[in-house]
Formats: structure tokens, sequence, C-alpha cells
């Protein structure tokens, strides 16, 4: 995916040493990749204006922005940067063949919680950007983490996740949201009614944070 630069006053300078490529794949940050892919679904609500009321969901935009600005916060995990920068040694994140889609998760249950109206169409686009959700069961993510009943190494897995995270990443990531997250929808094209500001609270994440949002899914 070609990355443009953020505009000018919309940059998280305090994001900039959190990866989302390594430096084979151009080795954009997190921030730029996340501008790169909304850049993308802009171009969808630029060519397509009537989507959402030919799918008869008038909160589409709005899901589907959040799930993009959301999908890939876990790279931030500390294991997934590690991967990122050479040489790729082995370490607990790739023996265990983790995946980050499932710690972005954790933030989605915090910013959208149960009974929201948009928890769940915001969970399915970042649960469901890369892996099959069923089937093949050395693939497929429930099989991996578990959903309403989860065995004791699917939890030690979604525990693993957890201690992937800091506190200060995880400050910066709610501090990016809230400072930069409708700012980027405006530039983008986004109408304040197609995208509604939301706000997330920096707060110690635990596993059931990431069950909650499987178990729901």
């Amino acid at each position: 995916m070609a990355v443009s630069a953020i505009p000018d006053g919309l940059n998280p300078e305090y994001m900039a040493n959190v990866l989302a490529k390594s430096a084979d794949k151009g080795g954009d940050t997190l921030a730029q990749h996340t501008w790169a892919v909304l850049e993308r679904l802009a171009d969808q609500h630029r060519l397509r204006p009537g989507l959402a009321d030919h799918l008869g969901d008038d909160r589409l935009w709005q899901r589907m922005y959040w799930g993009c600005f959301l999908h890939d916060f876990g790279k931030a995990a500390q294991g997934f940067q590690e991967r990122l920068r050479q040489p790729k040694l082995p370490n607990p994140w790739s023996e265990g063949r983790h995946r980050h889609e499932i710690l972005s998760l954790a933030f989605a249950d915090t910013v959208f919680p149960p009974g929201h109206t948009d928890r769940l169409p915001v969970i399915a686009v970042i649960i469901a950007h890369h892996k099959d959700y069923a089937g093949d069961p050395d693939r497929a993510i429930l099989s991996r983490y578990g959903g309403r009943k989860p065995d004791e190494q699917q939890q030690q897995r979604v525990r693993f996740l957890i201690s992937q995270l800091n506190e200060a990443v995880t400050e910066n990531l709610c501090r990016w949201l809230n400072d930069y997250g409708a700012r980027w929808a405006q530039r983008l094209g986004f109408s304040q009614t197609e995208v509604e500001s939301i706000v997330a609270h920096s707060q110690t994440l635990n596993d059931s944070h990431i069950r909650r949002a499987l178990s729901d899914f």
C-alpha cells in the first residue's frame, strides 16, 4: 500500500517509535499505516456515496472508520515491535504465533463497551481483517483464542497478549485517538454525522477486555 504523508498538524509525533511495518516492507509507523488505510476507506466513501443507504446501515462509515482506526493497535505489543526490527530473531510472540488484531480488541472493548450500538460491527472489522475467525483449527482466531467458553490454553494466550502492552504505550495510543481521531475523519471528508467523535480513556487493560470482545463476537 502506497503511503502518503500525514498532513501537517495532524501527525502524532509521540507515536513515531511505534512501527506497523518492518524496514524491508517500508518501515511505516503505526500512525502512517493507519492514515493510509483510512485514506483508502475515504476513497470508498467518495466513490460510493450511497453505499450506506444501499446496505441499510446509516452508521456504516462510523463503524468502518473506527474499526479501521483501531484495527492495528495491537501492533504496539512489545514482541510484535521486536519482530519488526532487524534482525528478526525468534521471540515468545513469534514462537506463539500470536495475532496483533486480537490485542486490538482490548481497545475496542473499552471504547465501544457492551451495549454500544457500534460495538459488534467494530469488533468484526478488527477481528477478521487478516484471518478467518472460524474454520481451520490451526489458523482460525476463535480456535486459538477462544469464544464464550475458552479453555485454559486459550486463556493463557490472551493473558500473554495483554502482558505485551506497557502503560506508556497504552496512554499514547489513547491520546492519539483522542487528539486526532475525529480530526483525521474530517480531513478525509467524513462529516460529523457520518463519523462521530469517540473518547478513549487510558486505563489498565486486562485479559477480560479481550475475552469479553471475543465472547460477544
